[in-house]
C-alpha cells in the first residue's frame, strides 16, 4: 500500500510502499500528484541500476546533460537560473555501498507564505536578472567569488514571484545569490533587498536537512525549491547520480497571468 509521511513542517514527503524499479502507471501518477503538492519527495532503499535510475527520471520530461558541478556546491542555488526555461526537476540516488555527504533544501514556497503582505506586495512587480555565468562547469559559478558587477551580468530575466505553471500555487523563484540582481534597481537597493528576500528564503523554518542513507532517491521541483550540498566527504566516498529535466515552461508572475 502507498503512503506518504512528511519530511518536515513546511515541505516534503516521503514515499512508502513504491519499487521504482518496477513503478506503475497509477503509481507514478500518484507520486507525480504529491510532489506537485510537497515539492520534494523521497524514496529510501530503493536498489536501482543506471539504467533504471535514468528511466524513472526520464518519466519527468527530457534529461539533459548537466553543464553545472555538483561536486562542491555549497551555496544556496537553483540550477540553471540563467536560462529562458530553467530545469524542471531534479533527481538524485545515493549509491548502496558508499556514504555521502549531505544535502539542504529550501522551500520557496513556504518562504513567501511567510513574508510580510507588504513585502510580498512589493515582490510581485519585481524582475531579478540571472547571470550566465552559471552556464560555467565550475565550482567558482557558484557564489564562491562576489560578482563585482551585477548590474552588468548577462541572462535571463524571470519575476520574482512566479506561479507554478503545473499546479498554480505561488512561489519566490531564487537562483544564485552572488550572481543575480533586481532589474531596475540601485545596485545598492538591490542588494538591500536581495538580503531581506533570501533571509527569508533560507530561514530554518523553510530549510531541512537530508542526511543520505544508501539506496535513497530524492526528488525536488527546481523551480521552486534551493538546494545546497555539505562540503564533500573523503575522495573515496561515492557521490549520488543526479539526472536534470529539461525546462519546459517561462515563468510568469501573477500579475502577467491575470493581465492575460
Amino acid at each position: 500500500m502507498v503512503r506518504h509521511t512528511p519530511l518536515c513542517a513546511s515541505f516534503g514527503a516521503e514515499i512508502h510502499g513504491i519499487d521504482l524499479a518496477r513503478i506503475t502507471a497509477p503509481q507514478f501518477h500518484l507520486l507525480y500528484a504529491l510532489w506537485k503538492r510537497h515539492h520534494v519527495i523521497l524514496f529510501r532503499g530503493q536498489r536501482l541500476a543506471d539504467g533504471e535510475f535514468d528511466r524513472f527520471a526520464a518519466r519527468f520530461g527530457e534529461i539533459e546533460a548537466q553543464a553545472e558541478s555538483e561536486r562542491a556546491d555549497t551555496e544556496w542555488h537553483a540550477a540553471g537560473a540563467y536560462l529562458e526555461r530553467p530545469p524542471f526537476a531534479h533527481l538524485m540516488h545515493a549509491p548502496q555501498q558508499a556514504a555521502c555527504t549531505g544535502l539542504w533544501l529550501a522551500s520557496l514556497s513556504a518562504a513567501l507564505r511567510s513574508m510580510p503582505t507588504d513585502l510580498a506586495s512589493r515582490l510581485r512587480r519585481l524582475a531579478m536578472r540571472h547571470a550566465g555565468s552559471l552556464a560555467m562547469a565550475e565550482p567558482i559559478a557558484f557564489g564562491r567569488v562576489a560578482n563585482d558587477g551585477p548590474v552588468h551580468v548577462t541572462g535571463s530575466v524571470h519575476p520574482v514571484i512566479v506561479v507554478q505553471p503545473e499546479s498554480g500555487e505561488q512561489s519566490l523563484y531564487l537562483g544564485n545569490r552572488r550572481q543575480s540582481w533586481f532589474a531596475g534597481l540601485a545596485p545598492d537597493e538591490s542588494e538591500r533587498l536581495m538580503n531581506i528576500v533570501w533571509s527569508y528564503a533560507t530561514a530554518p523554518a523553510v530549510t531541512l536537512h537530508h542526511a543520505w542513507q544508501p539506496g535513497d532517491v530524492l526528488l525536488w521541483n527546481n523551480l521552486t525549491t534551493l538546494h545546497r550540498h555539505d562540503p564533500p566527504m573523503a575522495a573515496s566516498a561515492q557521490p549520488p547520480r543526479h539526472a536534470q529535466v529539461r525546462g519546459r515552461y517561462v515563468l510568469t508572475s501573477p500579475i502577467q497571468q491575470e493581465a492575460a
